[in-house]
């Protein structure tokens, strides 16, 4: 590669350090969709925008005058992993808060910092002399083998984690349809499987550089090129079509801003909630209240009703007939369906009376029960 061709890298990536300086100072200050989401992404903006101007100040010499930028930008993609995390996090649910167990995440980050404090922590001259100095090992170094591996292994690992977030997600009903909800959800899933393909050329350009192949700077080049362009145009999405990416929750969640109950505690009462409607059944008592639950699962009336209205966009009652209609249905396509009255279903089922049965059944499967049993009849037959 010649001079001129690599001036054209490194001008490129100049002008991409100014453009994600812009990006970032306009996702700091925008009002729409989520401000907390927007900080995170603003923050991984940051990093790379950090890398690309260090890149750009280093190949000008730029160290001499201000030396202290140095190992910094590199330190920081042990954050990316978790900002990334955090970020899809808080564009599926909006009751997202930090904690201190929380903190744990900068680990990796901090040892990079200690690691490294005998550069980091001197002062102008020290650094130059170090840097002058600095004579590059032919020899395979376990240490400097080790660094890169291990910050591998941390972002695949918080892949993993959004992976499986992504994936558990349940679409509920927000303010919009849920197709509405549908189609945010399949941009985060894009930006996701791009960032997962540009984990795996990294691995493949690590490797490539550990068995001295030649182009290592082209390859290197091509991943920050790509990591700009994913990064860059999901920012971009973000500040100019916001509904695209963030959910519309009801007002009516307004009530909650001030509740400090977390993402994790509500996450253990969906699964303590889960499990009580399985072993335990107590939808089938006609005259269930929340203060029942509340007791059973010695959590407040409030946590569960915030629960269950931010998690799963349902109210108690509706989530209570959703488990009802459920055993009707069972009952309904039973072989013994023929000797029950849609009354005896409803009883069975926990409702108090025909009425309310057929209300609830209409509103969850969108057929009364009479023509629930006609389409079950017409699908055996067939």
């Amino acid at each position: 590669m010649n001079t001129q061709q690599i001036d054209l890298w490194y001008f490129v990536f100049g002008a991409a350090a100014l453009q994600g300086i812009l990006l970032f100072v306009v996702l700091i200050f925008q009002k729409k969709g989520s401000q907390f989401s927007n900080g995170l992404l603003a923050f991984l903006i940051l990093i790379i925008t950090s890398v690309l101007t260090e890149r750009f100040l280093t190949h000008i010499d730029f160290y001499r005058v201000f030396p202290h930028y140095l190992f910094l930008s590199y330190g920081l993609w042990y954050l990316w992993g978790p900002a990334f995390y955090f970020y899809i996090r808080s564009s599926l649910y909006e009751n997202i808060k930090f904690s201190k167990t929380d903190l744990l995440h900068l680990i990796p980050f901090l040892v990079y910092i200690f690691v490294n404090s005998e550069y980091i922590f001197v002062g102008w001259s020290a650094k130059i002399s170090y840097l002058d100095d600095f004579v590059p090992s032919s020899e395979t170094n376990i240490f400097a083998l080790l660094i890169p591996v291990l910050l591998r292994v941390q972002t695949i690992a918080y892949l993993v984690f959004t992976g499986v977030l992504i994936y558990k997600y349940k679409i509920v009903e927000l303010n919009g349809s849920k197709e509405t909800r549908k189609n945010q959800l399949l941009l985060l899933k894009i930006f996701f499987v791009a960032v997962a393909l540009l984990q795996i050329y990294d691995v493949y350009y690590l490797v490539m550089i550990k068995l001295g192949q030649t182009g290592r700077h082209l390859l290197k080049n091509i991943r920050l090129l790509i990591t700009v362009i994913i990064n860059y145009s999901i920012a971009f999405a973000a500040i100019k079509y916001p509904e695209r990416l963030f959910p519309q929750f009801k007002k009516e969640y307004d009530k909650y801003k001030s509740s400090k109950i977390t993402d994790d505690e509500m996450e253990r009462i969906k699964l303590s909630l889960i499990n009580l409607m399985i072993d335990e059944q107590p939808y089938l008592n006609n005259s269930i209240k929340l203060k029942d639950l509340s007791e059973k699962l010695k959590v407040s009336q409030h946590s569960i009703s915030q629960t269950l209205n931010i998690k799963l966009g349902i109210s108690f009652y509706d989530y209570i007939n959703k488990f009802r209609i459920e055993k009707a249905k069972e009952i309904l396509s039973s072989d013994d369906k023929d000797r029950f009255t849609l009354l005896h279903v409803a009883y069975e089922s926990g409702f108090n009376s025909k009425s309310s049965f057929n209300r609830a059944f209409k509103k969850h499967t969108g057929f009364t029960p009479s023509e629930y049993i006609n389409s079950e009849i017409n699908v055996s037959n067939n």
